[in-house]
């Protein structure tokens, strides 16, 4: 750097009395604030001047700045911006020069200019110290890529038509760029050569989906948005989202919903309210060991950091051997066809040797295949909640277990008001164990008043004999089979089933005139329905983003159900506070 040779060079031709007013120390001061100053510089230039060359001279402003805060006469900041302009624009002029008193310069002469710390403000939001601060309440209009915005009405039919038609981001950019996107069969922003471009792309959907909902969220909460202003979008909000997450892991605002349709009030001011539980199998990628909740440190690993050892181990379930290199098992034979046999799986033969075997058998619906001439193996999807196949040689020597693929998490459990307002969603990483499911009751009707009357659930037979007769959570509240199950899939042997989990027990489920049930105790299954086709959207995201995105679509559902219910006359109240 050239630094002190051009300030020499630029003394020389002031008058000796500006010499002797000048310190060094300010001159270094004037290089420093200048090169932080770089976008302020080029604020006023065109929107054509190039970011990497420094402008020919200064504002006014900027010079009355740099005259007070250095301090230099005002007379010489022109000249010497001239003489050492390229200097600082010189990346690594920055770090060479840190006086410490550059925030007390801004603090004391900055105001008057338009020069506020180092601050600088953008649409949506202002950036200090490399962290954005969004301003408070939602705008008309959110920035939702580098140089792309996009009307918050024109976001809201983004995730209206994932809400209603599980539209992917993907394809609400494909309907928008043709569609929307060109008037009178031209696309005007193409047509004028915008050096940006003018196609909206999934990133731009999910950035736009993403800021409005952090917004609306912290309306709500009456917090503030922020977030680093480096890095990538699709990473700049993880750690706001995990926070969210968190506290909808332990908030859930809708336990305190009631309405006519979710609560059966009688005359003498005591109630009967129940809850419909149920899971669905839609999930994401997690680690392929058992009910490890660890995240994967990238979506396509088969294990989380914890047990990325297991890498190496062969992929047969009981075998600790190293594998063989370049094959998913060890050197065991059998094991090595077994690979074989998967490898086959993604190949087109195997493909026409299933539809041969089909032929064959004059079973079109059978899945078997010969992949070697003593060996049929059934192969299930890489998608399934174990990601395994079992390769099977004969009936009387049983199985083999494979774990090549990806792990998904099992499923997603639901608690629903028979209204369809929806209460939570949880995942069940390894299987719907009974155990948890009584874990989630109790952490989700914790609260005082909050636990309902009746829990309508598949498995409640089995729930009750395990919390028993006595357990003061559950002494107060029947545990009974949905309808729809208990008709179909609970045997009329089972006595226990029968004597404590029948709804026609119970005089307060049963309903009036025409109508058999009092209330929809198959609502979880009508909701998961509606959840389940988010499945292909959201199979790949990381866990953040996942739990994100579901909750949100079930925020949003959850306001159209309440108006709904509102709109019917069934008086949905908020019972938080009442005794």
């Amino acid at each position: 750097m050239d630094v002190i040779p051009k300030l020499h060079h630029f003394l020389l031709s002031l008058s000796i009395q500006d010499q002797k007013a000048i310190k060094f120390e300010h001159l270094l001061r004037f290089i420093t604030l200048s090169s932080r100053l770089k976008d302020d510089i080029l604020l006023p230039q065109p929107a054509t001047h190039p970011e990497n060359v420094p402008p020919a001279v200064l504002s006014p402003a900027l010079q009355v700045f740099l005259s007070a805060a250095c301090p230099l006469p005002s007379a010489i900041i022109p000249s010497l911006w001239k003489a050492l302009r390229t200097v600082i624009w010189d990346p690594g002029t920055l770090s060479v020069f840190e006086p410490s008193a550059q925030m007390a310069a801004h603090l004391r002469h900055g105001h008057n200019v338009g020069l506020t710390c180092q601050i600088n403000y953008h649409h949506n939001f202002s950036v200090y110290r490399g962290e954005r601060t969004y301003y408070r309440g939602v705008p008309e209009v959110l920035q939702v890529g580098m140089h792309q915005f996009a009307e918050v009405r024109l976001i809201n039919s983004w995730i209206t038509l994932m809400l209603v038609a599980w539209v992917s981001a993907t394809n609400c950019a494909r309907f928008y760029n043709t569609a929307l996107g060109i008037k009178e069969g031209v696309d005007k922003i193409e047509a004028a050569n915008w050096q940006f471009g003018g196609k909206v792309t999934s990133d731009h959907v999910y950035s736009g989906f993403t800021i409005l909902s952090l917004l609306e969220d912290c309306e709500e909460r009456g917090a503030q948005l922020t977030a680093p202003h480096t890095g990538e979008d699709k990473d700049r909000f993880r750690d706001v989202i995990a926070a969210v997450n968190h506290h909808r892991r332990l908030s859930q605002p809708e336990v305190f919903h009631s309405c006519n349709l979710c609560t059966r009030r009688y005359p003498d001011g005591t109630k009967s309210q129940a809850v419909v539980i149920d899971g669905i199998t839609i999930g994401r990628r997690c680690c392929a060991v058992f009910n490890c909740k660890v995240p994967l440190k990238k979506n396509r690993d088969r294990f989380c950091p914890e047990h990325k050892n297991l890498d190496d181990i062969c992929g047969i379930k009981g075998c600790s051997a190293v594998k063989a290199p370049g094959r998913r098992t060890c050197a065991d034979p059998e094991h090595l066809e077994v690979d074989a046999a998967y490898k086959l799986r993604g190949q087109a033969r195997f493909r026409l040797q299933q539809q041969l075997q089909n032929l064959r058998t004059g079973n079109p619906e059978n899945s078997a295949i010969n992949a070697e001439p003593d060996i049929a193996a059934q192969l299930d999807d890489d998608e399934g909640p174990e990601s395994e196949f079992t390769l099977t040689r004969d009936p009387k020597t049983g199985a083999l277990i494979v774990t090549f693929g990806r792990r998904m998490t099992h499923n997603e459990q639901v608690f629903v008001w028979p209204c369809g307002m929806i209460i939570l969603r949880e995942t069940f990483y390894g299987a719907e164990g009974i155990g948890a499911v009584i874990e989630l009751i109790r952490r989700v009707f914790r609260l005082t008043g909050t636990m309902p009357e009746h829990v309508f659930f598949d498995n409640n037979c089995t729930l009750k004999k395990t919390v028993g007769e006595n357990d003061p959570d559950f002494k107060n509240t029947g545990l009974t089979v949905d309808v729809f199950h208990f008709s179909c899939k609970h045997s009329v042997t089972d006595t226990f089933c029968q004597a404590h989990c029948n709804p026609a027990s119970y005089p307060e489920l049963l309903g009036e005139g025409d109508k058999s049930w009092f209330f929809n105790s198959s609502i979880a299954e009508q909701t998961n329905v509606w959840l389940g086709g988010f499945f292909s959207m959201c199979r790949e995201m990381g866990p953040e983003r996942y739990d994100f995105f579901l909750d949100e679509m079930i925020r949003r559902r959850n306001k159209e159900t309440l108006a709904k219910l509102k709109e019917m006359g069934a008086m949905p109240i908020n019972t938080f506070g009442l005794a």
